[in-house]
């Protein structure tokens, strides 16, 4: 009987002991597999940073060349900028510890296209790019992304229009003096009317520079009008027979400041028979001057990636 229990006691200590031999060798695999998959995170992260280290490095170059070369054409820039990124980065592996070949990055590819929007009266370059980064033990991340930049072209006034009549000087319309034109007429540098004096364009008017109106000063356009600056004299409850502008169509205004214009009338006709109050009327009016700025600056400057 004894040694029956004794065989008995010996069967389940050995039995436990193979239990937890086998709970531990489990709980070994799984710690060994854990710290590889933390491994493998944290190689993950440093490749992922090290590829934005790499987008990043773009952009500093990009940022450097745009704003040396503000003065250049959107062609030069292209063809300066695409050198210099070649020059700087293609082929080439930038290593962060001293002496030692990883953990890198790599710029894989870039490209430089431009765009020059009239509609929007803005130019844009655009960096098509992919980047990789690798780890300590060379697990590698990549990202492929797009930076573009935009800036405005200054003076967006349009050119003058193929026959139509041009004064490339300050034009002076004197007193009592009235005028009606039949064909486009450009103003290069603005006009002056002096009080009491009345003009009529038949069509489109262009005027770069200042339209100066004194007091009991009409203009009145049938067609387009674009402008630059107004200085019309007023009064300050804006009443009165001062000075008054009208368009029958559109009134297309290049400056950044935004100027009052009135909209709900019937017609210019009736505006001018009228007179309301002074000041200016069109149908509809748009502000063309660009609101970025007329230099490659970081404010105007926009990245997209994708991870992979």
């Amino acid at each position: 009987m004894w040694n029956n229990e004794k065989g008995s006691s010996l069967l389940t200590v050995l039995l436990i002991i193979v239990v937890f031999t086998i709970i531990g060798i489990s709980l070994l695999g799984l710690n060994l597999n854990s710290a590889k998959q933390g491994s493998k995170t944290g190689n993950d992260i440093q490749a992922t940073n090290l590829a934005e280290m790499g987008a990043n490095h773009i952009k500093q170059i990009a940022i450097q060349t745009l704003q040396t070369n503000n003065d250049k054409s959107l062609l030069d820039v292209k063809l300066i900028l695409q050198n210099n990124l070649n020059a700087a980065l293609l082929n080439k592996s930038f290593p962060i510890k001293n002496n030692l070949d990883f953990p890198n990055y790599k710029v894989i590819s870039e490209d430089v296209s431009v765009e020059d929007i009239a509609k929007e009266q803005a130019q844009k370059v655009i960096i098509n790019f992919t980047t990789e980064g690798f780890s300590e033990n060379q697990q590698s991340k990549s990202i492929t992304g797009v930076i573009q930049f935009t800036r405005g072209k200054g003076d967006a006034f349009p050119n003058a229009p193929e026959n139509s009549t041009r004064y490339d000087e300050t034009q002076v319309f004197d007193h009592n003096n009235d005028g009606e034109y039949d064909k486009t007429l450009y103003f290069k540098n603005g006009f002056v009317m002096n009080s009491n004096s009345k003009l009529t364009f038949d069509v489109d008017l262009y005027v770069n520079g200042t339209i100066t109106q004194e007091a009991n000063t009409d203009v009145w356009v049938k067609g387009d009008a674009y402008v630059k600056e107004l200085d019309l004299k007023t009064n300050d409850n804006n009443n009165g027979n001062l000075a008054l502008m009208c368009v029958d169509k559109t009134l297309f205004i290049y400056s950044t400041v935004q100027i009052p214009v009135e909209t709900n009338f019937t017609n210019c006709e009736d505006v001018l028979a009228k007179k309301p109050k002074n000041g200016v009327f069109a149908k509809k009016v748009v502000y063309v001057s660009p609101t970025n700025s007329p230099s490659w600056g970081t404010e105007n400057l926009t990245i997209d990636t994708q991870y992979k």
